[in-house]
C-alpha cells in the first residue's frame, strides 16, 4: 500500500512539471503570436480564436478565404496552404442534430522575415462524435478579418 501512495505522489509531481511545461509553452508561443500581429495591416487577436467553428475554406486567385462562425472570413494575401490541404473542413448546421464540424483548438501566428506562417490545430468531429486533430498551416505576407 505504501508503494502505491508514493507512486501516487511521483506521478502528480510529473504531472505538474508537465502542466507547467505546458502553460510555459502556450505562454511564449501567445506573446509570438501577439509580437507577429503587429506587423500585420490589422490586428486579428488570434490568441482569442481557440474553440472557434470553422465554415469553410476556398482558395482563389491567390488568395485563401478561411471562413468561421457569424460569416466572419479571414482573407489570407498571397496565401499558400502549406499543411492539411487535403483534409476537409465540415461546415457546422446547427439545424442538423449530430452534423459534422471543424473548429480552432489552438491558433499561432509566426512572422518569418516579411511574410507570415498562420497555424491552426483543428479538430473535425464526425456525427457520431469521433474526433480527429490536424494542422493547417498557411504561409502569406497579411490577414485582414471582415465580415462576408
Amino acid at each position: 500500500m505504501i508503494r502505491k501512495c508514493g507512486s501516487k505522489k511521483i506521478v502528480a509531481a510529473v504531472l505538474r512539471e508537465i502542466e507547467k511545461t505546458v502553460k510555459e509553452t502556450k505562454n511564449k508561443a501567445y506573446s509570438e503570436t501577439n509580437e507577429a500581429e503587429n506587423y500585420l495591416t490589422q490586428e486579428l487577436g488570434l490568441n482569442e480564436y481557440d474553440g472557434c467553428l470553422l465554415m469553410g475554406i476556398e482558395e482563389r486567385n491567390g488568395t485563401i478565404y478561411l471562413k468561421g462562425e457569424e460569416n466572419d472570413c479571414l482573407i489570407i494575401k498571397d496565401g499558400k496552404i502549406l499543411e492539411g490541404k487535403d483534409r476537409i473542413i465540415y461546415p457546422y448546421d446547427a439545424s442538423k442534430p449530430n452534423c459534422p464540424w471543424s473548429r480552432v483548438v489552438y491558433a499561432e501566428l509566426h512572422r518569418i522575415s516579411d511574410k507570415f506562417e498562420l497555424h491552426f490545430l483543428v479538430e473535425n468531429s464526425n456525427a457520431i462524435g469521433k474526433t480527429d486533430l490536424w494542422y493547417l498551416t498557411i504561409g502569406c505576407t497579411d490577414i485582414i478579418e471582415t465580415k462576408l
